[in-house]
């Protein structure tokens, strides 16, 4: 099981052809400008307020701007939270 999961985490790697040429004359390079803020401008999050123990609004927007969301839904679009 981990063998297909290793192939199958190759195969998403090296199917992208931006990433390819790089990562095979250079990886170590491809490593390290791939940092963290690039990889959360492509984070999605799904935002709404039904649950309990929930943070403020201000906190969870707050949250959100820190990491960068690429990606926001607004399932309780309420004037607090759009603010």
């Amino acid at each position: 099981m981990a063998l297909l999961a290793f192939f199958l985490f190759t195969l998403l790697v090296f199917s992208s052809s931006s990433c390819s040429a790089i990562w095979f004359q250079h990886p170590h390079r491809y490593i390290q400008k791939k940092t963290m803020l690039e990889l959360a401008s492509k984070i999605g999050i799904n935002y709404g307020r039904q649950g309990n123990n929930l943070p403020s609004p201000y906190q969870s927007i707050n949250f959100i701007k820190l990491i960068k969301a690429g990606h926001v839904k607004l399932y309780d679009a309420d004037p607090e939270s759009l603010t």
